[in-house]
């Protein structure tokens, strides 16, 4: 897929989510070039970090979520950042195992699992820093030679 024309449909089924809660979204796409993926697996990816990204977020009042794609080191790199309180440290561990939550009452605790089942599918790596000023969760998929060149 097209990077750029992926990441734009993704922000525009993204941005109700934040326009609902006074979310501010900002979107920076450095990187022109394909990937392969499977849209529609890889958009669960997405949704389920933005989906705990503005539950962190909601109460805030100053809640800011940035989504950035570049090209570094023959990989495309996401991230995806909020200003929300951070993961609770008693979770960060296993954030990545199945029926792991950090309380939301609607919450199966899947989510995080599948992202990361679904990155791994695709030859990539998913991780995150966090801390109490918000999280950033940074995926790398692999690029093909001539598709990294055309970034």
């Amino acid at each position: 897929v097209s990077v750029p024309d992926y990441l734009e449909s993704v922000r525009r089924t993204l941005a109700p989510n934040f326009t609902e809660k006074q979310i501010s979204f900002h979107f920076q796409c450095a990187y022109r070039g394909r990937v392969r993926l499977d849209p529609e697996r890889f958009i669960r990816v997405l949704v389920n970090i933005v989906s705990n990204a503005v539950d962190a977020m909601a109460d805030s009042g100053a809640g800011r979520f940035f989504l950035r794609a570049r090209a570094v080191d023959q990989k495309l790199r996401l991230d995806l950042t909020d200003n929300g309180g951070g993961i609770p440290l008693e979770i960060q561990d296993k954030i990545f195992e199945p029926f792991v939550t950090a309380g939301k009452p609607e919450g199966t605790g899947l989510g995080m699992a599948i992202a990361h089942s679904v990155v791994e599918a695709h030859g990539g790596t998913i991780r995150f820093r966090t801390g109490p000023g918000g999280t950033t969760f940074t995926i790398e998929l692999p690029l093909d030679q001539v598709e990294a060149d055309a970034g």
